[in-house]
């Protein structure tokens, strides 16, 4: 049980949006649906909260609510590690609940994918937090890129990090990852000439290496198990990627 919580500055009008991408990567020991993303007032209510709707071991639906029992799930239906960009929101003046699931990014705020009014008014919007309850209500999953405001262009910007695509190269890839060996393949659609850049979480190159075939697999035994960044580069295209090594 962790409640891991950011504070923000108090929001009384408009609306105000969490966005973060997400992979749930364990759903063995999940058994119910629950939530775990969550906008709260400041009188500590949980004002808005986004759910996994469990199915089963492999698939899922994300959902939304304004109280701790599920009432709106997406019709789609989600398996695990897929990747998911998520946004959810409060509207301090319509007093509603809404979500997206990869909703296009950029312009203008699109249909929410899931919607419904409040159950009771908020005042001031004050914290996010993410919920972890056992692991029969919360599974494994993976966050990134936690973005919060009260501009939707802030929360889905149309350019920057946050994109379910991994790359501007044709055919980018890379696998395993994470890594449990010593070697990882790095794949394009192209026999141009590329360069593989490897960053810790510091900055420090840690490795290098360029060819020219459409894929290579590269010894990686010299690098220490951690998370680091790829930087790929092949003629003016530029792609990067988390990678874990373990």
């Amino acid at each position: 049980g962790a409640d891991p919580s950011i504070d923000f500055a108090s929001t009384s009008s408009g609306k105000i949006y969490a966005s973060f991408i997400l992979k749930v990567t364990d759903l063995s020991s999940m058994d119910s649906s629950d939530y775990f993303g969550i906008l709260r007032d400041d009188t500590g209510n949980y004002v808005s909260r986004l759910f996994i709707g469990f199915i089963d071991d492999a698939t899922f639906k994300i959902g939304i609510s304004n109280s701790s029992t599920l009432t709106q799930e997406t019709s789609s239906i989600y398996n695990q590690d897929d990747v998911l960009f998520v946004v959810m929101s409060y509207d301090l003046d319509a007093d509603t609940v809404s979500a997206w699931v990869n909703p296009t990014l950029g312009g203008t705020e699109p249909t929410a994918t899931l919607t419904e009014a409040a159950a009771s008014t908020a005042t001031n919007m004050v914290q996010f937090l993410f919920r972890q309850d056992n692991a029969g209500d919360t599974p494994g999953m993976t966050i990134d890129e936690l973005r919060i405001s009260t501009s939707w262009s802030d929360v889905a910007p149309s350019s920057g990090t946050v994109s379910t695509v991994d790359s501007e190269i044709k055919g980018f890839g890379v696998y395993p990852n994470p890594v449990k060996g010593n070697s990882l393949t790095v794949t394009t659609s192209s026999t141009e000439a590329k360069t593989v850049n490897i960053f810790n979480v510091l900055g420090r190159k840690v490795f290098s290496q360029r060819f020219s075939s459409m894929n290579k697999i590269m010894d990686i035994s010299g690098i220490s198990s951690g998370v680091y960044i790829m930087k790929v580069s092949e003629g003016n295209n530029i792609a990067t990627k988390k990678l874990i090594i373990e």
